[in-house]
């Protein structure tokens, strides 16, 4: 017996056997869940438009003394926030005191859809005549409507 070494021999290792459903099951999976995200963020950004172009009809409607209407078109849940006279009052302060919207810059928004609906919270800040102002606004978005639940201002001019 020379010089050489016998080693023991050893089983070889079987290979993991394919999986190709496995595969296919993660892929499907992994589409899945893209076109979820999409289709969401895709409902989400179309919320966010109309509830944006609710805030320009706001500032229009606002400009114009129209608070009769801005009330009217309100959904109940702010109409019950306070009596009509005062809410109305409200309106006609902010646009005495702060004259015509102007530029608006959003500064934050939320969506939240519930099974009550989607409500999409946006806050601006905003040039006004006589100065700016923080704008904080709550929609309920169906569709391609905007209705408002709740409206917030704050500024020095209003203090």
């Amino acid at each position: 017996m020379g010089g050489s070494v016998l080693f023991p021999t050893q089983p070889r290792p079987r290979p993991a056997p394919e999986r190709p459903l496995r595969k296919w099951l993660f892929a499907g999976g992994g589409i899945l869940a893209l076109l979820l995200v999409w289709t969401c963020g895709r409902g989400a950004y179309s919320s966010y438009r109309v509830a944006d172009s609710a805030v320009g009809h706001f500032h229009a409607l606002l400009n114009q003394s129209e608070y009769e209407e801005l009330y009217g078109d309100a959904t109940d849940e702010f109409r019950r926030m306070g009596e009509r006279s005062e809410q109305i009052a409200f309106l006609e302060k902010v646009h005495t005191r702060m004259g015509n919207a102007g530029k608006t810059k959003l500064a934050g928004f939320h969506i939240n859809a519930t099974n009550k609906g989607t409500f999409v919270n946006l806050v601006y800040q905003t040039d006004f005549e006589q100065g700016q102002a923080r704008e904080g606004f709550v929609w309920r978005v169906s569709g391609e409507q905007a209705r408002l639940i709740g409206y917030h201002i704050d500024s020095p001019n209003l203090r």
